[in-house]
């Protein structure tokens, strides 16, 4: 029970680091939207809604700052406990070509169904899930919004929760308890019912892959294809689909077969990947690790002493 608690703890502190950066970030974008206030001499608008809406215009800013101060906070903590970057980010595990050529296409499909999903909820269900999404739907997709949604913030979440969190949870607790809880914790840090409802199981899955594949690279390709497919319906028309409903058939026909097929790839069938030079030792079955074979330093349980911590 100690042991779940210091492991829950640390992995807290990960969660706890991510959304200080992020406040911090907002609070100075705040200020700066008073000082455009001021400096621009607006009379037609009191300085709260100019606030607000300075904050809409710049959120693909602010989400981009976000990402990279708390990838580089995250790499300081971990060189500072002298830890490798790559071991502890889970980035070092080798994986098939055909894993991370599937990746991409799966997050498109995936989010594709999911929108149709979403779009077949109750009202109020949909209008909560609007009011959730509006900030980011309010930006124009532009280069800085790209670079934000769609590269920069997927990698940070796989390094925070499919990365660090994950693999921290679990040199505490069994497996499955580590990628429940940290698909929990990837849930509730999005707004809205229904956004914590499906990043829920998106991360489940996510974490599910990463187990699979032992490297995160699948996670990171397969999060950037996710949030790429939102970024190319923000680009089309507003009603495009609507204008052409036996092209939004087919897609979705389409999106059903390549998640089936590609799904049976990434999340079931993984081929062994052949260890280089002598085979890998095999580790012992314990209470919360399964025997399998030691791919890397970032699948094996580790104690404190070991890694310098988490």
């Amino acid at each position: 029970m100690s042991r779940s608690l210091s492991a829950l703890g640390r992995a807290a502190l990960y969660i706890l680091l991510y959304i200080a950066v992020q406040l911090l970030v907002s609070v100075v974008f705040a200020v700066l939207g008073a000082i455009s206030y001021f400096v621009s001499g607006v009379t037609s608008t009191d300085i709260l809604t100019y606030i607000l809406q300075y904050g809409v215009e710049t959120v693909s800013v602010n989400l981009l700052l976000s990402a990279v101060i708390a990838l580089a906070a995250f790499a300081v903590i971990v060189r500072v406990r002298r830890n490798s970057i790559r071991t502890r980010f889970s980035l070092v595990a080798p994986v098939e070509r055909a894993s991370l050529a599937a990746a991409v296409p799966f997050g498109l499909a995936a989010n594709l169904l999911v929108g149709f999903i979403i779009g077949l909820l109750p009202a109020p269900l949909l209008e909560s899930y609007g009011d959730a999404s509006a900030v980011l739907t309010a930006t124009a997709p532009d280069t800085v919004y790209f670079l934000a949604t769609v590269l920069f913030a997927p990698f940070l979440e796989e390094v925070l929760f499919r990365g660090l969190v994950q693999s921290t949870l679990k040199r505490g607790m069994k497996l499955e308890f580590a990628v429940l809880l940290q698909a929990v914790f990837f849930g509730l840090i999005h707004t809205g019912l229904v956004w914590i409802i499906y990043a829920f199981i998106l991360g489940l899955a996510l974490g599910i892959l990463r187990e699979n594949q032992r490297s995160l690279w699948p996670c990171v390709l397969l999060h950037c294809g996710f949030n790429l497919a939102s970024f190319l319906l923000m680009i089309l028309p507003y009603d495009f689909f609507d204008a052409r409903p036996l092209l939004y058939v087919l897609v979705l026909m389409v999106s059903t077969v390549l998640c089936i097929l590609l799904g049976y790839g990434l999340f079931i069938h993984t081929p062994a990947i052949p260890a280089a030079g002598p085979a890998a030792p095999t580790m012992p079955e314990t209470a919360n690790f399964p025997a399998r074979e030691a791919s890397t330093e970032a699948d094996m349980p580790q104690t404190d002493n070991q890694n310098g911590g988490n």
